[in-house]
């Protein structure tokens, strides 16, 4: 079967890739991180250090699981009303890697001043009518699109040159 690109869930076909690797039915399977793609080794890193995880170490398989919630959870209200907002945002991705993610001006973000520039993580949901987005950290509430965000962010260094925008629709 084949997985199609879908700019409001970018990740589903990794997620249905690694799904498949890591539920077969073969007793000579071995489950390492090293059978995930880069983007979810790292999260799986990340994913090891979650508090709820108490002193039990997390398979690979609860992972996938966290993954899926990731990318089928719609937001609450008090998702919505704790999220910070992006402006002037746009999707983007770099033809070497297999995910897509926000760049843009940031407010009311926990980690950066108001109007900074930045790059999420990973995008897992982008809204149908782009009002919200879901990456593997947080909710954001996404303002005005503006896809000339991703050559100025090029030209001042914080993404590569590499990158290219994601065609929404």
């Amino acid at each position: 079967m084949r997985n199609h690109f879908n700019p409001h869930h970018p990740m589903r076909h990794l997620i249905s890739t690694v799904a498949e690797t890591l539920l077969r039915d073969d007793p000579e399977y071995q489950e390492t991180p090293a059978t995930l793609p880069p983007v979810f080794r790292r999260m799986y890193q990340e994913f090891l250090r979650f508090p709820e995880h108490g002193s039990r170490t997390p398979s690979l398989v609860d992972l996938l699981h966290h993954l899926k919630r990731l990318d089928a959870s719609c937001p609450s209200e008090g998702d919505l009303e704790g999220a910070p907002e992006l402006c002037r945002w746009a999707l983007v991705r770099r033809p070497a890697s297999a995910y897509c993610q926000l760049t843009g001006y940031a407010a009311a973000h926990p980690r950066f001043e108001w109007g900074a520039p930045i790059v999420t993580s990973s995008v897992f949901q982008l809204d149908r009518e782009f009002r919200w987005a879901r990456t593997w950290s947080r909710f954001y509430l996404l303002s005005e699109f503006a896809p000339p965000t991703l050559r100025r962010m090029q030209a001042g260094g914080l993404i590569s040159g590499d990158a290219e925008l994601v065609d929404l629709g």
